[in-house]
């Protein structure tokens, strides 16, 4: 928790299950992780327990792909879903394929998350493209690239890739035989795939409408409302605008600065007052009020009544 405090993460973040973390925060946060607990295995660990459905419709848009090839294309279309800050390229030479992975925002990439990509990867293509009899992929899998240079666990790296893996190199990749790419997946559907290609560019969409003006000033909000910097004047300048410009940009988005402040604060409300252990007060100085009834007051116009105590012994009797 003191590591989330300090990357001005709090419950705000997490009510929404459409929240997505930065790729900065994502590394900083696995960083944190590592530093810990020791665990320099984790990445490769976890990439290699991932299950049928973790990625969810990018996964069933892939996974209902008539062959790999198409499934790893239809991956890099949709790679933004994931993650913001990386790419996947596909090529073709000679009797071989090169995967690789890269990250766009210049971001250093720790070796353990180095080794979770590349693992899962792997790990689907083993998952829903290998023949019934097999757990390897399809053809053989010739050489893996890190980035990194030091393994952050030789004998797990022999034991799961079971290939040449070279390290300090210009990309995260695999090599693998070119006719792996023909490998039919085993849950091919066309029917299926066009609905699930259709989900994932609805959810693409939605991504970028997160990137509206309200979106970005919701993020603001949630980062500066604790500091109690969540006037629109400070809003406007951290967004680099002026008020006048800030307020029509949302008018024209059909809400205003006092409709996503009283969201913002409605949801962190809702969520801190599951912990117990926050008084009233507390909560409301933590969503910027200067008095425990001001706060008082808000919570019931937001919930049609119920005062904050209500709310906490009904969630609690729940």
């Amino acid at each position: 928790m003191h590591t989330l405090a300090l990357l001005g993460l709090g419950p705000g973040e997490f009510v929404n299950s459409d929240t997505r973390l930065p790729h900065r925060t994502v590394m900083a946060l696995l960083a944190a992780l590592v530093e810990r607990t020791g665990d320099r295995s984790i990445g490769l660990r976890a990439g290699a327990s991932v299950e049928r459905g973790d990625f969810a419709a990018l996964e069933y848009a892939a996974s209902s792909c008539a062959t790999l090839r198409e499934a790893i294309l239809c991956v890099s279309r949709y790679m933004c879903l994931l993650n913001e800050a990386a790419e996947i390229q596909l090529s073709e030479q000679g009797d071989r394929a090169l995967w690789r992975y890269r990250i766009t925002d210049g971001v250093p990439q720790p070796a353990e998350a180095n080794d979770f990509v590349v693992a899962c990867a792997i790990t689907f293509a083993r998952m829903y493209a290998a023949a019934p009899e097999s757990s390897e992929v399809p053809g053989a899998l010739i050489e893996v690239h890190f980035t990194h240079k030091e393994a952050t666990d030789a004998a797990l790296y022999a034991r799961f890739f079971g290939t040449d893996v070279k390290l300090g190199m210009p990309d995260n990749a695999c090599i693998f035989a070119r006719n792996s790419l023909d490998a039919p997946m085993d849950r091919a559907n066309a029917t299926f795939h066009v609905a699930f290609e259709a989900y994932a560019k609805e959810l693409v969409e939605r991504l970028r409408g997160q990137q509206s003006v309200a979106g970005r000033a919701r993020e603001v909000i949630l980062t500066q409302l604790r500091s109690g910097a969540s006037g629109m004047s400070s809003i406007a300048h951290t967004m680099g605008m002026s008020v006048a410009t800030l307020r029509r940009r949302l008018e024209a988005e059909r809400t205003t600065h006092s409709e996503i402040l009283d969201s913002v604060r409605y949801d962190l409300a809702k969520a801190y007052l599951l912990d117990l252990e926050l008084s009233i007060r507390e909560i409301a100085f933590l969503l910027g009020y200067s008095h425990a009834k001001a706060f008082y007051n808000a919570f019931k116009r937001w919930s049609d009544g119920s005062s904050p105590a209500e709310y906490r012994a009904q969630r609690a009797r729940a």
